[in-house]
């Protein structure tokens, strides 16, 4: 092969690892928005927890609920849900946190 060859051969490769790259990175993009929708999709308000064991500022679908055995929170008010200000909700097929109606 003479110099010409060897470049242009170069030239492909480096564009052909690109599309590679570029085409890996947004399937691995879609999969992380697919996730994301799995883990807060829901038919009805008892899909939906807490995030988290503690202060929880967002609730995901039950199946993504984290193992809470053992843990011990504070009694503060800082969370969106702490004292009775919020709860899980499944609104529009995902789940959300809705104001009660019952905090004072």
């Amino acid at each position: 092969m003479n110099k010409i060859q060897l470049t242009v051969a170069f030239a492909v490769w480096v564009v052909i690892v690109l599309i590679g790259c570029a085409r890996s990175s947004l399937i691995n993009k879609n999969r992380d928005s697919m996730l994301i929708v799995e883990k807060t999709a829901c038919y009805s308000d008892s899909d939906c927890v807490p995030d988290s064991c503690c202060h929880a500022s967002a609730v995901v679908n039950k199946k993504y609920a984290p193992d809470c055995t053992g843990v011990a929170c504070t009694q503060e008010c800082s969370g969106p849900m702490d004292c009775g200000m919020g709860k899980p909700a499944c609104v529009n097929n995902a789940c959300t946190i809705v104001p009660s109606m019952n905090n004072k």
